[in-house]
């Protein structure tokens, strides 16, 4: 473990460099993205003007999504802004949270030791064979934990741990986007998803970016960059913070 430790933190250093330009869409409805619109520039996102907190790639995603989850959450999300932004006097902006958003990515991608820890297959005790049990962990980064930056504890055990930070208006996009990950079929383990918690430090303020990984494929995701098609796609995320 410390030598991927040593691993990761080296690869996470370089990838630090990276442009982190996503195009990100908090819808977890979201399908293939329509074109622009003559004029419209194809990396504008469409930000909350309430919360600040969540972003979409176009009209028909805000309202999706502001029917299915915003609505409910978005008081509790301004709120929290306000807070951080006039109390702490900290906005993490939709900038740092789409640079963190390619460092996780970046994590996943070519001969990184977190892709081949997540791709180790584990032993099922009710089988009599070792069999992929990916959809049943969780992978933890800590970038600011230098001696051991890699945890993986059982999917039960981490909803157990982490439920209890998550802000009550922000429970549902945690619980459908677990939903989304254990949901996945595929019996082909490098298409298999990755669930993974990354946490980052700005200024005093600990963000966790909870991101759905899987290798790249042919349908749209939530989160892409706009110049080479990704090795790896980030399906979802969702950002909270202790």
């Amino acid at each position: 473990m410390l030598a991927n430790a040593i691993s990761l933190l080296s690869f996470l250093s370089i990838s630090a460099g990276l442009d982190g330009r996503f195009r990100a869409c908090d819808n977890s409805q979201h399908r293939a993205p329509t074109p622009p619109s003559v004029g419209q520039d194809e990396h504008t996102v469409r930000e909350c003007s309430s919360c600040h907190s969540v972003v979409y790639c176009s009209q028909r995603c805000q309202k999706e999504d502001w029917e299915s989850l915003h609505q409910a959450e978005c008081r509790g999300m301004r709120n929290e802004h306000h807070v951080l932004r006039y109390t702490k006097g900290l906005r993490y902006s939709q900038t740092y949270r789409a640079f963190h958003l390619s460092v996780l990515r970046r994590a996943f991608d070519g001969e990184s030791p977190v892709l081949k820890l997540a791709k180790v297959v584990i032993p099922d005790p009710w089988s009599r064979k070792g069999v992929y049990l990916g959809r049943k962990v969780v992978l933890s980064i800590d970038v600011a934990d230098i001696d051991d930056p890699l945890s993986v504890d059982p999917l039960p055990d981490f909803i157990k741990m982490t439920l209890p930070h998550i802000p009550k208006h922000l429970a549902k996009r945690f619980k459908d986007l677990v939903g989304l990950f254990t949901a996945f079929e595929t019996s082909e383990t490098d298409k298999a998803p990755v669930l993974v918690n990354g946490t980052f430090f700005y200024g005093d303020l600990e963000v966790n970016h909870l991101v759905l990984l899987r290798k790249s494929q042919a349908m749209a995701t939530t989160h892409q960059r706009q110049d080479l098609p990704p090795k790896v796609e980030i399906c979802g995320s969702l950002v909270y913070t202790w």
